[in-house]
């Protein structure tokens, strides 16, 4: 099982990879999140989300059991 998990929030701008992908401009406002586990002591990444202005509402949920 995991010792922990956490979700580390950042602000940032979409970028030209990341604007193609997500239908946005470059320059846009994205929250980019990236999602780790600790296991034994060492953390373990799980993945990285990026959420664009379109989406109207944001849901996390986080459990280590």
């Amino acid at each position: 099982s995991f010792d922990s998990s956490e979700c580390h929030i950042v602000p940032s701008t979409a970028g030209q990879s990341r604007a193609s992908l997500l239908d946005v401009d470059a320059d846009d406002p994205v929250l980019v999140l990236t999602q780790t586990v600790t296991h034994g002591g060492t953390p373990i990444y799980l993945g990285k989300y990026i959420v664009a202005k379109a989406v109207p509402s944001l849901t996390i949920i986080q459990s280590t059991k």
